[in-house]
């Protein structure tokens, strides 16, 4: 809240209207004027230069992407006295709908969006300008345009930021949890004043596209009446919606009430976005799609691509932005407090984040954790999921011939990729940096071309890596190519029993999401790790020795029970000194069918601390697990998916030979692992014991000294979806 002293003649009011032609037509509502009350107007650009009063030749024109700012500056004036003098920055930008097309300043625009609960892990619902400009800042690193205030207009600092730095908003006249009163008209004066509440305040904000009126309500009598009274005494320059439950808005199968100027249905499935949403009648906006909870982020690559690709729809904002984490404390006299060796709650599922063995913030259950970022704003890996899927440019291929020929795509909707992207690149030979460089192809908005560099052949694993740069310093891609994998002659250092504890296992699914909790049920394997001997899954291991290890082969035929076999594969418990894994595939973090794209091929090492080291991960070809002196175990093969997975007891090791997707919050994954029905699956893979003072010359080329592997980054004593449980509670001892 804001409080501030004005003269008895004041201004009440002010409206400001640019137009592309440079006219900015101002009404001012002048709070107890008479004879001789005048206001005078100056325009003035970003360096301060006065350059009209009410036009501006040539304007520049703001959009998310080129956020130009003038001031307006009023002075209210009594006989050529100055009374008060009110300032506010805005832009030249005019919204249109061409038939079924949302288009800026005359282009079509795509929102890559997401929404925005208003909330911080230490100071609640309050939140200040320095979290406001990290949040965005991850934001541009992202490449998100549109942010959906969700479900509530925000402070007025936030519009400021979002007009300079440049974000699209849809701004939410609030009414939500009202659905029993919208169809009393008693009512409508209550819909009145938070809608000219949230309007007055926010019009002259560039960065607000479209007015929201109440999110996921019943579309009644005084709903629409509200819809005619914004658009006709409100606000005539903004476009307007109600944001529906997508089952609610299919049925009226596009008979929809003509106030609302954009559709805005929610959580739609794939295959609706490729087909009922392609015929439109209006500009389509998913103000919510694609739920986060907890790490579940399935397919929302698929989804993201074919709203690209759909002139009509004009974009979406994931559901959502960050946790909506509110912090506890645990009383040192507290007898619930969680201790296990001193660390907080180790081991066993847990919907709360410790950040110590005091507290942290908690999300409801499962009712808030359901952002790109946990609520401390440590990103989770859907967050770089994002990242890929929205990227404003990007190498979509590489190709050799006497030259390695790179093609570059724009998704700007009105930058030129020339001065305003920079493709850093580098080529490596197995680990080893070859050449640097960096380039800004000529690139127009929604194109693509190709840009030739002269690069030397390499002999061994030879990569092209991209860090791609906007001109305000956010790097928001990074992408690997292949440019030539030779066949390695791995070989190992001696025996293969000596570095694991036990196995091999059947592994026969995985520690349940938060998603899987809700979709999957009583379907759910508590423990799935058995032994080869067991009636769930036959399991046919075939082993044959070679240099230095040992090759196998396994074929697994679960029985037809109705359980949710997430994954399938072969395990080992490692030894318990073993706390660190290199890997030459992609990475850094897992994936699973549906939620893959954040990985790039490279070679990675974590450690088993580090926050994102759990889960399956996908592709990969040669991963080293070892101690810190470089004892430890290698495994070979061709793309595998390998589970790192962390007990009290040692490493979970598995190579799976069938993995499920996650799945959104409401519906089963897309991606079952295995189903009734299928047939048996297999895999083949080699292991190696490795000495660390006797390792293989073609190791040391591909893998740092163990001591090197980076600490691990690890902000939380125990978080949610990546939990570690004890080693006995997840094995199954019964034949």
């Amino acid at each position: 809240m804001t409080l501030m002293a004005v003269p008895e003649t004041h201004i009440e009011d002010l409206v400001i209207t640019p137009r592309l032609s440079g006219e900015v037509d101002v009404k001012v509502k002048i709070a107890n004027g008479g004879k001789g009350t005048s206001v005078k107007h100056e325009i003035l650009d970003a360096n301060g230069n006065i350059v009209g009063t009410t036009r501006v030749d040539n304007p520049q024109l703001w959009t998310a992407e080129t956020p130009y700012l003038y001031t307006l500056r009023t002075t209210l004036l009594q006989k050529d006295k100055a009374l008060q003098t009110f300032e506010h920055r805005f832009g030249f930008r005019e919204l249109t709908i061409d038939g079924n097309v949302l288009k800026l300043n005359g282009q079509p625009i795509k929102l890559r969006g997401v929404t925005c609960h208003s909330t911080d892990s230490k100071t609640a619902k309050v939140i200040d300008e320095t979290s406001m400009l990290r949040d965005m800042r991850l934001m541009k690193e992202a490449s998100v345009n549109y942010i959906r205030t969700s479900h509530y207009p925000r402070e007025p600092r936030f519009y400021e930021l979002a007009d300079s730095l440049g974000f699209y908003i849809i701004d939410e006249v609030p009414f939500g949890y009202g659905d029993k009163n919208l169809r009393d008209s008693n009512f409508y004066p209550v819909l009145q004043q938070r809608a000219q509440a949230t309007i007055r305040r926010d019009k002259n904000h560039p960065s607000v596209l479209i007015w929201s009126l109440g999110n996921e309500n019943p579309l009644t009598e005084i709903c629409v009446k509200l819809g005619d009274y914004v658009k006709k005494e409100l606000d005539m320059t903004r476009p307007i919606c109600y944001p529906q439950v997508g089952s609610y808005f299919r049925r009226f199968n596009y008979d929809f009430p003509k106030v609302a100027d954009v559709y805005a249905p929610h959580y739609p499935t794939t295959d609706q976005i490729a087909g009922f949403y392609q015929h439109a009648d209006r500009p389509v906006i998913f103000t919510e799609y694609c739920h986060t909870l907890g790490i579940s982020f399935e397919d929302h690559n698929r989804q993201w691509e074919i709203i690209e690709r759909t002139p009509c729809i004009a974009g979406g904002s994931v559901w959502e932005w960050v946790d909506q984490g509110m912090p506890f404390g645990w009383k040192k006299d507290d007898g619930r407090r969680m201790m296990e060796d001193g660390r907080g709650k180790m081991y066993g599922y847990e919907e709360r984040v410790f950040t110590s063995k005091d507290g942290g913030f908690e999300m409801y259950g499962n009712k808030g954790t359901d952002g790109l970022l946990y609520a401390d704003r440590t990103p989770l890996p859907n967050y770089y999921e994002l990242q890929h899927n929205y990227a404003r440019a990007f190498v979509s291929d590489v190709s050799q011939s006497s030259m390695v020929n790179i093609q570059c795509t724009n998704r700007y909707d009105f930058l030129n990729l020339k001065d305003n992207v920079t493709f850093h690149w580098t080529l490596t030979n197995n680990r080893d940096t070859v050449m640097r460089g960096a380039f800004s192809p000529d690139c127009k908005p929604h194109e693509r071309v190709e840009y030739a560099l002269s690069l030397p052949r390499q002999n061994g694993l030879s990569l092209l890596q991209f860090d791609i740069e906007d001109a305000q310093g956010h790097t928001f891609l990074h992408q690997s190519f292949v440019l030539n994998k030779p066949s390695d002659k791995w070989e190992g250092s001696g025996g293969n029993t000596v570095m694991i504890q036990e196995g091999p296992l059947v592994r026969t699914g995985r520690k349940p999401t938060l998603a899987e909790r809700v979709t999957q049920k009583e379907r759910i394997i508590e423990r799935y790790l058995l032994p080869l001997d067991n009636k769930d899954v036959a399991a046919d291991v075939q082993t044959k020795a070679i240099a230095g290890g040992q090759e196998v082969t396994f074929t697994l035929t679960p029985d037809t029970a109705d359980v949710f076999r997430a994954e399938l594969g072969l395990a080992y418990l490692l030894d318990k000194d073993i706390d660190r894994v290199q890997w030459i595939g992609q990475g850094p973090y897992a994936s699973y069918p549906g939620r893959y794209k954040a990985n790039c091929y490279g070679f990675w090492a974590k450690e088993k601390d580090d926050i994102y080291f759990e889960g399956n991960h996908g592709g990969i070809d040669a991963a080293f697990f070892s101690d810190e002196d470089g004892n430890g175990l290698l495994v070979v093969g061709d793309s595998l998916d390998l589970n790192f997975e962390q007990t009290d007891k040692g490493i979970v090791m598995t190579v799976n030979a069938a993995v499920s997707g996650q799945g959104p919050k409401f519906a089963k994954t897309r991606f079952p692992g295995w189903k009734k029905g299928d047939k048996p699956v297999s895999a083949t893979f080699r292991l190696y014991y490795i000495e660390g003072a006797r390792m293989p010359e073609t190791m040391r080329q591909l893998f740092i000294p163990a001591k090197d592997v980076p600490a691990p980054l690890h902000p939380f004593v125990t978080q949610y979806d990546t939990y570690l449980m004890k080693y006995d509670e997840i094995k199954d001892n019964r034949n």
